[in-house]
């Protein structure tokens, strides 16, 4: 019983390690400005930050007419030194923007991580004309609700709590467990009795 169960084991311990590493997205950290925020003042930039190192394919801004308004810039970067920013990261992915009137913005991204994944998205952002701008505001405000926003609107990285890559490749970790566990309990069961 003993040899049959020791690669059984073995699999399951190995399987611990890898499937973490095996599903992992590079995805946002933290993004600046935040998805859906509305903006009394415009960007003079777009920062996505990174907890592991990325390749930059593409970062790019359009205006509500698909026009390019980035400076065409866009570089990543090791970590910043920045008070306003609290988050453990390793890189950021920015572009510069040429200066922005009143509408509505949309970015475009996509990296690659170190271990060949690929993530890429887009997202909206806006920044109100000088008629609106009189809302009492902090010089920026989240559409809807705050959740996921910092008190400065920047948009926080999913964690554990919220759903986010670490919550994904701990379920990952947990159905390979059972499915090894099953394996075994299935070879147990199924030898034949002397």
């Amino acid at each position: 019983m003993t040899l049959r169960i020791a690669p059984v084991l073995v699999a399951l311990i190995s399987s611990l390690g890898v499937a973490p590493a095996a599903f992992a997205h590079a995805e946002p950290a933290f993004i600046e400005p935040a998805e859906g925020l509305v903006l009394t003042e415009p960007p003079d930039q777009v920062r996505i930050f990174y907890r592991e190192r990325v390749e930059g394919e593409y970062l790019r801004v359009y205006d509500q007419q698909s026009n390019r308004v980035d400076e065409k810039d866009a570089r990543v970067r090791g970590p910043v030194e920045d008070p306003e920013i609290d988050i453990e990261h390793e890189a950021v992915y920015e572009v510069g923007l040429e200066e922005l009137g009143a509408g509505t913005y949309t970015v475009e991204y996509r990296v690659t991580s170190e271990d060949g994944h690929a993530h890429g998205h887009s997202y909206r952002f806006r920044v109100l004309g000088s008629e609106e701008a009189g809302l009492p505001t902090m010089g920026q405000t989240s559409v809807g609700s705050h959740e996921g926003h910092d008190h400065q609107g920047h948009q926080r990285g999913a964690t554990p709590e919220t759903g986010g890559p670490e919550l994904r490749s701990l379920l990952v970790v947990l159905v390979a467990t059972a499915l090894v566990v099953f394996a075994a309990v299935v070879m147990v069961a199924s030898r034949p009795s002397r």
